[in-house]
């Protein structure tokens, strides 16, 4: 659906960046959740806005949630992918206030993964492995029935299920793209 001219016009040399590395970057993780049949993979956007106010996004990382130590590569158990997911938006979020330096967490909702039970796994407040205690996440639309039980969630979930929303996201994604408002690593 996109151009490979466009693509490469929006393509720029740079390395991942791993990690907020100036505190104040703002962060969209995407996390499209598998199992069995295919890989979960994790995606990482960087909001910045330019000179002339505009807001544009950067690629940054994607992580794929395999299981290296198999023999056969598979995707990491399902425990592992949320705990990853977890250190992935604490490094991104860097040293400020839980999750004030990522905008959203989107989550393939759709069947294959099971999006929507990690997503309450996220719910709880969790204890990082520097003894930190952190919120959980929601997102309060999706898991409406569940704010009062977590009243200390943040609201930074977004559940997306991809078959219900296709054409919508393939037109934004084709739009933003003939704006140049998104560009990749080469």
């Amino acid at each position: 659906i996109i151009r490979r001219g466009t693509i490469a016009r929006n393509s720029e040399t740079r390395a991942p960046l791993l990690y907020n590395d100036t505190g104040k970057k703002k962060f969209i993780i995407a996390y499209d959740p598998a199992r069995s049949r295919d890989n979960s993979v994790i995606l990482v956007l960087e909001i910045y806005q330019t000179e002339d106010g505009q807001y544009k996004g950067r690629v940054v990382n994607c992580v794929n949630l395999l299981d290296i130590g198999k023999k056969i590569k598979s995707p990491m158990r399902t425990p592992d992918q949320i705990q990853y997911l977890k250190q992935l938006i604490l490094d991104y979020n860097g040293d400020a206030p839980d999750y004030d330096n990522i905008e959203c967490v989107l989550i393939d909702a759709g069947s294959g993964g099971g999006g929507v039970n990690i997503a309450d796994y996220l719910m709880e407040d969790w204890v990082d492995n520097k003894g930190i205690k952190h919120k959980g996440l929601i997102d309060k639309q999706y898991s409406a029935d569940y704010v009062s039980k977590y009243p200390n969630a943040v609201d930074k979930i977004k559940l997306m299920s991809p078959s219900q929303f296709k054409s919508i996201m393939c037109e934004a994604l084709i739009e933003l793209m003939n704006m140049d408002l998104i560009s990749f690593t080469s």
